[in-house]
C-alpha cells in the first residue's frame, strides 16, 4: 500500500514539473500571451531572398568630330556669331527675327547652321545676307539645315545677316525654337579657332574619362598654341613640329555640363597652326545587359490570416547597393501593385504594400537598368502600435 501511494506521488510531481517547464518555455518566447490558446508574433517573414549583383555595365564612349581648321594668321572658317537659343517669329501685328554681323577681311563663302527644337504653326523660315534673300524654306522640328552663303553675297567690311520666318496667311502667325546657331565665314584674317559640343547628363553623371586628340600639320612659331574649353585653359605648348597631341579633361578641370560646352584654339602675334582630325572622345559606364528580378512566393492559410488583420503592415524591403557612379530608378513590382523609387545612397529600401495587394500565389519583381547589388528582398508583415 505504502509502495503504491509513493509511486503515485512522484508521478503526480513530475507531471506537475513538466507542465511548469513547458509553460515557462511557451512565455519565454512570446508564442502564447495571457490567454491561452491565441498565437501572438509581432513580425511574420512572407518571403526572403538574397539576390546578388543584377545587371553588367561596361564602358561606353562617344566621337564628337571637331572637323580641321586653322588658328591663327591664315585663312580659315571663322566663327563670326553664335548663340545658344534663339526665337523667330511672325505674327499679323509684328515679329521677332535674328539679326547679326560679321565684319570681314577677304571672304569667300558663309554657312549659318542651326537646330530647329520646335515650332508653332507652320511658315517658311529664311535667311537675308546684306538684304538678299538666300534661302526661303518650311522646317520641321528636329532638322539642323546648313545654309550656304555664296560668295557673291559678301562683301569686305560689316556684313548683315537676318534669320526670321515668314507666316502663311495674313491673319495667321508662325514661331520657331532655334538653338546652336552659329555663322561661319571663310575669310583670310587673323583668328582663333571657337566651337561648342554638347554633351548629355548620363555622360556627366556616369563619366569615366575624356581626351582631345588632334594632329598639328603645320606650325608658324611665334607664340603658343592654347586650349581651353568652358574657359579653363587646358593646354599651352610651342609646337617646332608635326605632333599627334592629346589633351585629357574632365568635368572638374574643364567645368564640363550637360547641353553646350565650349573649345576654343587660341594664339596670337603672327602664329599659325593647322590642325586636322580634331576630336574629343567621351568615355563613360554604359549599361550593357540589363536584368530584372522576378520571384515568386505562395502564402498558406496562417500567414494570409496574418495580413488581414486590422493592426498588421507589410512592406517589401531592398538591401541596395549601387554599382554605377550614378543610381537609376528602381521599380517594384507585387502582382499588380507598383512603385518606383529614386535611390540616392546604399541602404535599405522600404516599400509599403497597399491593403488587399496579396494574393495566395504571389509575382514579386524589381526592374531597373542600373547595376547593383541586391543583398536581400524581403517581403514582412509587422504589427503596428496603435494610437492611445
Amino acid at each position: 500500500m505504502d509502495q503504491k501511494f509513493g509511486a503515485v506521488v512522484i508521478a503526480g510531481i513530475t507531471i506537475f514539473g513538466l507542465a511548469f517547464v513547458m509553460d515557462q518555455a511557451s512565455t519565454d518566447n512570446g508564442f502564447f500571451d495571457s490567454e491561452p490558446g491565441e498565437t501572438e508574433v509581432d513580425r511574420m517573414v512572407l518571403h526572403q531572398e538574397h539576390i546578388g549583383t543584377v545587371g553588367e555595365s561596361s564602358h561606353d564612349f562617344r566621337n564628337i568630330d571637331l572637323g580641321d581648321f586653322n588658328v591663327g594668321r591664315a585663312r580659315g572658317d571663322v566663327r563670326g556669331y553664335f548663340t545658344e537659343n534663339a526665337e523667330i517669329e511672325d505674327r499679323w501685328r509684328g515679329g521677332e527675327s535674328l539679326n547679326f554681323f560679321y565684319n570681314a577681311t577677304t571672304p569667300r563663302e558663309a554657312e549659318v547652321s542651326f537646330t530647329v527644337l520646335g515650332r508653332e504653326n507652320t511658315g517658311a523660315v529664311y535667311l537675308e545676307a546684306n538684304g538678299q534673300r538666300v534661302f526661303e524654306e518650311q522646317l520641321v522640328t528636329g532638322s539642323s539645315p546648313e545654309i550656304e552663303v555664296p560668295e557673291r553675297y559678301l562683301s569686305p567690311g560689316m556684313n548683315s545677316f537676318e534669320l526670321g520666318v515668314k507666316r502663311p496667311g495674313i491673319l495667321s502667325s508662325s514661331k520657331y525654337y532655334l538653338e546652336d546657331v552659329e555663322l561661319r565665314v571663310n575669310d583670310r584674317k587673323f583668328h582663333d579657332h571657337v566651337d561648342n559640343f554638347r554633351l548629355f547628363d548620363y555622360e556627366i553623371e556616369d563619366f569615366v574619362e575624356s581626351d582631345l586628340q588632334f594632329d598639328i600639320t603645320r606650325a608658324e612659331r611665334t607664340d603658343p598654341l592654347r586650349i581651353y574649353i568652358n574657359d579653363r585653359k587646358l593646354y599651352e605648348k610651342d609646337q617646332q613640329r608635326i605632333s599627334a597631341e592629346t589633351v585629357e579633361f574632365n568635368p572638374q578641370n574643364a567645368n564640363l555640363r550637360p547641353g553646350s560646352n565650349k573649345i576654343e584654339f587660341k594664339t596670337r602675334d603672327e602664329a599659325r597652326y593647322d590642325i586636322e582630325n580634331a576630336m574629343i572622345t567621351m568615355r563613360y559606364l554604359g549599361n550593357i545587359d540589363s536584368q530584372n528580378v522576378v520571384t515568386g512566393f505562395n502564402l498558406n492559410q496562417t500567414e494570409r490570416d496574418y495580413i488581414e488583420r486590422e493592426d498588421t503592415r507589410e512592406d517589401i524591403l531592398l538591401d541596395y547597393q549601387n554599382l554605377l557612379p550614378s543610381p537609376r530608378p528602381v521599380e517594384v513590382r507585387l502582382n499588380d501593385f507598383s512603385r518606383t523609387i529614386e535611390p540616392r545612397e546604399n541602404r535599405v529600401y522600404n516599400v509599403t504594400v497597399p491593403e488587399g495587394e496579396f494574393e495566395h500565389s504571389n509575382r514579386l519583381e524589381v526592374r531597373s537598368n542600373g547595376t547593383y547589388e541586391l543583398e536581400n528582398l524581403e517581403v514582412v508583415s509587422e504589427r503596428i502600435e496603435e494610437d492611445g
